[in-house]
């Protein structure tokens, strides 16, 4: 008859067999029951997973499972996975976990026991197969577990008027002043201190629309206090009162005044005027229609208007020059012309000649151009409101100069406005991941421009508008690639600016 397995793996030795071999079955067997009753077995984790074996079916074999109190340790990398092989075993354990990371027991599909880093726990294993379950005893026994905070706060004394109070690390005892800081209800800053008068307007019974005031030293009572009061009372001084009751100075009620006294004592009647006497006294005078009417004048010239007196029109405004010019002869053809001292007549030959223009009366129409911004034969070259010049022929210049610009990129953007020059220059001191070319000629007109691209401390990127078309079959050229190295490049478009023809005009200059 063959050897039978406890739940454990002690072999279980039928009458008369394994004579001679016997003795060695037996001490395996009390090895397991010692580590069964008071065997401590150090289990060396790693990873996340690790099986603990209670039996080795078919021998008497020692194993790690069957320790009675397993001290987890090890390097795990993560929360450990600890399962107890086979589930069909019962068997309860004590369990110190210190492995640095928190270890779940399990058996089976019935539930799991997680043991934190640094705490232990008492659980059984219910062996019952697939469905087997691993639970905690440790949580359903009646004691307080050991706490560090409630160790802190046993070793306080018990000092009369004391209050336990934390303070960010532990629990330390502290008087009530202390504690009061620390909860921060410090009387007088934090809370209000007692006070008697406070204590007599706690004591008051308020409804809408009243006001307290004082009755005695530190009494209060209430009284009526209506909307009108209270704007009153919400007035910063005697001004803005007599306003809010209607009686602004100088608005609502007249403000005291001599002259004003003078006034009012004197007796009127139709057509009069009043005018004064002395300091602050009046008197009366007659006043016609006419009079009336040059008062109503708004100025001097109104009033010579009046008066039929208009200078210009009804008389002649004196003047020195005029009355000189009335003295001269109006000859035919003759210009009046300033020699310096007075105004003298000359021939319009002369005229000109003192106005010194030496041009013909042909040459002055040279200037004749029939619409401003265009350009005709014969005459001088204008201007639109554009400032735009446009030539319907050859320009011969003695010296051709072009308009230069310097342009930074901005949060890795680059504008080049065509606008504003026709030769532009950039220092790169970040990576373009973006650029434009904006406001070319309309289509039909060419323009072209020169970009003289600077290499920043550190050689950066620049990436071209899409409708930039390259030689090479559209390969865009490479920067320089060392700091303060130069490349140029020149652009032209005859589209508005929908394809752009560039070329390397040359690159790597230091």
């Amino acid at each position: 008859m063959a050897s039978t397995f406890s739940n454990v793996g002690i072999e279980l030795i039928p009458s008369g067999f394994q004579s001679g071999t016997w003795g060695d079955t037996t001490n395996v067997n009390l090895q397991i029951i010692d580590r069964l009753t008071s065997g401590v077995g150090t289990i060396t984790l790693s990873g996340t997973t690790h099986t603990l074996s209670t039996n080795v079916s078919g021998s008497a074999t020692l194993s790690d499972g069957q320790y009675s109190v397993l001290v987890f340790g090890g390097s795990p990398s993560g929360t450990n996975t600890v399962t107890i092989s086979p589930n069909t075993s019962q068997h309860v354990y004590l369990v110190k976990n210190t492995s640095g990371q928190s270890v779940v027991l399990t058996q089976g599909s019935g539930g799991d026991v997680t043991v934190a880093n640094g705490k232990s726990a008492i659980v059984y294993c219910d062996g019952a197969g697939s469905a087997a379950k691993v639970t905690d005893l440790t949580s359903t026994f009646n004691f307080q577990p050991l706490d560090a905070e409630l160790t802190a706060i046993a070793g306080l004394a018990t000092t009369d008027g004391n209050i336990i109070v934390g303070n960010g690390s532990t629990w330390v005892a502290e008087s009530g002043a202390t504690a009061r800081t620390s909860l921060g209800l410090t009387i007088g800053t934090n809370v209000q201190a007692y006070d008697a008068g406070l204590q007599s307007i706690s004591g008051l019974t308020t409804s809408a629309n009243q006001m307290i005031y004082t009755t005695g030293s530190d009494t209060y009572a209430t009284t009526g206090l209506t909307a009108a009061g209270r704007a009153i009372l919400d007035d910063a001084d005697a001004s803005a009162q007599r306003t809010t009751l209607g009686l602004a100075i100088g608005t609502d009620v007249q403000a005291y005044d001599a002259g004003l006294l003078s006034i009012a004592g004197l007796t009127t009647s139709a057509n009069q005027m009043i005018y004064t006497t002395g300091s602050d006294t009046y008197a009366t005078t007659g006043l016609t229609a006419a009079g009336r009417a040059i008062l109503d004048d708004a100025d001097a010239s109104a009033q010579r208007t009046t008066l039929g007196l208009v200078i210009g029109t009804d008389v002649q405004a004196y003047d020195a020059d005029l009355s000189a010019i009335a003295a001269l002869t109006p000859t035919d053809g003759n210009f009046i012309v300033g020699n310096g001292s007075a105004w003298v007549t000359e021939s319009g030959a002369t005229a000109l000649s003192s106005l010194g223009i030496t041009a013909s009366a042909a040459e002055l129409n040279y200037n004749d151009i029939t619409t401003l911004g265009t350009s005709q034969a014969s005459k001088v070259v204008t201007a639109d409101a554009n400032g735009d010049v446009t030539l319907s022929q050859e320009l011969t210049a003695k010296s051709y100069n072009e308009t230069y610009a310097t342009v930074s990129s901005s949060s890795q953007s680059l504008t080049i406005d065509c606008e504003t020059a026709n030769v532009f220059q950039v220092t790169l001191t970040e990576d373009v991941t973006s650029s434009n070319f904006t406001n070319p000629p309309s289509s039909g007109t060419a323009y072209g421009f020169t970009l003289r691209v600077v290499q920043g401390g550190t050689p950066r990127s620049l990436a071209w508008p899409s409708g930039v078309k390259w030689p090479n079959n559209g390969t865009a050229p490479s920067l320089s690639s060392s700091a303060g190295q130069i490349d140029v490049f020149v652009f032209f478009t005859t589209d508005a600016g929908v394809n752009w023809y560039g070329f390397t005009a040359g690159q790597d200059f230091a």
